[in-house]
Parts: C-alpha cells; sequence; structure tokens
C-alpha cells in the first residue's frame, strides 16, 4: 500500500480502486487492523462511498483530494468505515467469453446498466497473446 500511496502523491490526477473481494480466517479485529493501516497510508485520499453516483466524478474526485475507492465486502465494516464501499454499489460481473465481439458487448451494457442503476461497474478480463 505504501507504494500505492508513493504513486498516487506524485500522480495527483490518478485514483486507484481497491477491490478486496475475499477474506479468510479473518476476525472483527483482523479487518479493524487491516481498515486502521488503509487509514494511516492514505488518509484524506480515501473516497467516502456515495450513494447516487452521478455526484461523482474524477473532476470532484481530484478537486476533493480523493484518489482512492476501497471496495469491501464484509458488512460490518462498512457500516464503521464511511470510505469503504459496498461490494452491492460496485458489480463485477464476469462476461465468461473468448469471443471479442460478445465481450465488446457484454462491457457496453455493463456501462449501459451503471449509468442507470447509478453503480460503478468493475470490468474484468484476461487478455491472451498468442
Amino acid at each position: 500500500m505504501n507504494d500505492v500511496n508513493k504513486f498516487l502523491t506524485a500522480n495527483p490526477e490518478e485514483v486507484v480502486i481497491l477491490d478486496f473481494q475475499h477474506f479468510y480466517d479473518l476476525d472483527p479485529g483482523h479487518h479493524d487492523q487491516l481498515v486502521s493501516v488503509m487509514q494511516k497510508t492514505f488518509g484524506k485520499k480515501l473516497c467516502n462511498f456515495v450513494l447516487d453516483m452521478s455526484k461523482l466524478s474524477l473532476s470532484s474526485m481530484t478537486t476533493s483530494g480523493a484518489q482512492v475507492i476501497v471496495v469491501y465486502a464484509e458488512a460490518e465494516q462498512i457500516e464503521k468505515y464511511p470510505f469503504l464501499w459496498p461490494r452491492s454499489s460496485c458489480p463485477n460481473p464476469w462476461a465468461n467469453t473468448m469471443n471479442i465481439d460478445r465481450l465488446s458487448a457484454f462491457l457496453n451494457n455493463g456501462l449501459k446498466v451503471s449509468k442507470v442503476q447509478s453503480k460503478l461497474i468493475i470490468g474484468n478480463t484476461i487478455i491472451h497473446i498468442f
């Protein structure tokens, strides 16, 4: 996280999304420790969750100094920390195709859905170059 913070300090117009999806054998104390490290590392760079995504833009984030969005899959922690974004606000659908036309259509549809439902869509792909 320190390297990410150095990058963001050197590049104030960049935004990073940290997506924490799977936790194995973490108790509430471990979650608190992880969140504490994020707070100490990123401080004011953490972007509080915004229910209405139409009020969030790269420009508004740059102006406020927010550069880090943290998507977190632990509901108990989300209730305690305003900068943790719930998984439901940031779906990450999987296209499950190797066809470029289907992938393009899938990603374009995701963009349309995100605008209608006011969600931040995270696109996942695996690219193999032959």
